[in-house]
């Protein structure tokens, strides 16, 4: 009886450093939208090739990424670009600042590599306050085919015009959160 208590034990152990690990070999990549301009306009977010979401003000969306270098996207009256080469375990922000377009609000992507303090607090209030925007898998497959054509011109516009203009954002520090 003692053997299988202890076999338990060290069994249930090593399951807990196992899923530990497994979650180590992503990053996590947070796109938050804080400012209210434009509220009720939707931007759709992609990384690289693969729709990844949308939402509004007052959400957000977390994304388990792989290492290795990707382009992140967003889609609303204009496209906005951030490159982010991400090492697994380390979390990283991108911030969605809307501007004022001539139809509807645009879009533009920044990536808070340096946060002060008073940003980071800023941040990590809108994180607790705010709503995880979550994608049922089966939606954003079909909604990935719907921007199929979106996809194909955003990435294009990104490999003739944008990769490696001095105008990119580059997502280069991960950040800590204190949720």
């Amino acid at each position: 009886m003692c053997k299988t208590k202890f076999f338990l034990v060290i069994i249930c152990c090593l399951s807990t450093l196992l899923s530990t690990a497994q979650t180590n070999d992503k990053a996590t990549l947070y796109i938050v939208r804080t400012s209210s301009l434009g509220a009720a306009i939707n931007f759709k977010y992609f990384i690289d090739d693969q729709y990844v979401g949308k939402f509004k003000y007052g959400k957000y969306l977390k994304l388990d990424v792989e290492p290795g270098e990707h382009v992140i996207w967003a889609k609303a009256e204009n496209r906005s670009y951030v490159q982010a080469n991400f090492e697994g375990g380390k979390t990283y922000l991108i911030n969605a600042i809307p501007k004022m377009g001539a139809l509807k609000a645009s879009v533009d992507l920044k990536a808070v590599n340096n946060p002060t303090e008073k940003e980071m607090g800023r941040i990590n209030k809108y994180l607790q306050k705010k709503k995880l925007m979550t994608y049922d898998e089966d939606k954003r497959m079909l909604e990935q085919k719907d921007y199929a054509d979106m996809i194909v011109k955003g990435m294009a516009k990104y490999e003739e015009d944008i990769k490696g203009s001095p105008e990119l954002e580059i997502l280069v520090n991960p950040i800590e959160l204190q949720l």
